[in-house]
């Protein structure tokens, strides 16, 4: 029986530096002070250990009780650029968290999740690839949008979405301040934005026909899927309802949920028992959103305290990540991800 926290960020110590190129909008760079920043100027606690340090996330694990993690980049680092260089500098995170999860220090409790440089989706799908067959990662996170302006399903995505599904892999959508809430001031980019970029992100996708078209693209949402659980009724009654959104899915949105999972930072325990009344148990997965402190910092009582069984939520998140199995040892840092070459387009 094992407890799997599918929801934790690190930020691998070659990524820190802050000396990306401009064009690379990944919404990290480095105040006078020397602190990084975020997209919106709010400094990032770089300054908690264990995101960047294996061991410190280890010892947190512990004192949760939690047995493995499903590590992505912190969402403020995406490669959210759309020339080459967003390709190169998805390379290097990905070597980079490769590394670092399958260092001794993380003893074989961490896999990874790649980062995608989603302006460029052909190379994405490639960089996926690599990631899973080269670096042993279980798949992809990747921004819930806009990319290049545009969102998800307009984002001319296909090639990576036909490549999560021949890789048998998930694909996890998690916000990272870019959607329609952007202003930092009280915080609600992050209290209200962040939950409503996630089911927007999903709805599109559900309502553009783009599960349709991609019936083994497997889903999970940050957040307990934001308001999504809240939304579906209205969504659903829309399709029903008019004629037009039933030219462009098959289904109305809540038909595609057998291929959606979600994560339980939820934060209260009737938030919980509506995620398992609308998604059922075998659809959640224990997160924390660790180390940052808006996420849940004691995730295995919570879920018992809502009659959820975190071990059953466990062998859910490892079947569902088998491909994080992979070969220890297997990241390769290639000398083409130099971002400081970024001038020519990646082979």
């Amino acid at each position: 029986m094992t407890v799997v926290d599918v929801h934790t960020h690190m930020l691998p110590q070659a990524m820190r530096a802050g000396d990306w190129p401009p064009a690379l909008a990944v919404g990290l760079r480095t105040g006078e002070d020397g602190c990084l920043l975020g997209a919106t100027g709010e400094r990032l606690p770089a300054h908690y250990p264990e995101l960047t340090d294996p061991a410190a996330a280890l010892a947190r694990m512990d004192r949760q009780g939690v047995d493995q993690a499903v590590v992505s980049l912190t969402p403020h680092a995406y490669a959210l650029g759309t020339g080459p260089e967003a390709t190169l500098y998805a390379r290097a995170a990905n070597d980079a968290l490769a590394a670092q999860v399958a260092g001794a220090a993380a003893a074989g409790r961490l896999t990874g999740l790649a980062t995608l440089p989603v302006g460029r989706p052909e190379d994405a799908a490639a960089e996926l690839e690599r990631a899973v067959t080269r670096l042993g990662l279980a798949g992809a996170q990747i921004t819930t949008g806009p990319v290049a302006g545009r969102p998800l399903d307009r984002a001319d995505l296909t090639p990576l979405f036909a490549a999560c599904e021949a890789l048998d892999v998930p694909l996890s959508l998690h916000p990272s301040y870019c959607g329609p809430l952007r202003d930092p001031d009280l915080f609600l980019h992050n209290s209200v934005g962040a939950p409503l970029d996630t089911a927007l992100a999903y709805a599109r996708l559900a309502a553009s026909g783009t599960l349709d078209r991609h019936p083994r693209l497997r889903l999970v949402l940050a957040h307990g899927g934001g308001v999504l659980a809240q939304l579906l009724p209205r969504l659903d009654n829309n399709w029903h309802y008019r004629a037009d959104l039933r030219t462009r899915a098959q289904h109305p949105p809540s038909a595609y949920l057998d291929r959606v999972w979600c994560d339980t930072v939820v934060h209260s325990e009737p938030a919980l028992r509506f995620l398992k009344e609308t998604f059922t148990e075998a659809r959640l997965l224990l997160g924390t959103d660790a180390p940052y402190g808006t996420g849940v910092a004691d995730p295995v009582p919570a879920l018992e305290q809502a009659d959820l069984n975190p071990h059953a939520l466990g062998e859910s998140a490892q079947h569902l990540f088998r491909r994080g199995c992979g070969p220890a040892g297997r990241a390769v840092v290639h000398p083409d991800t130099s971002l400081r070459t970024a001038s020519s387009s990646p082979a």
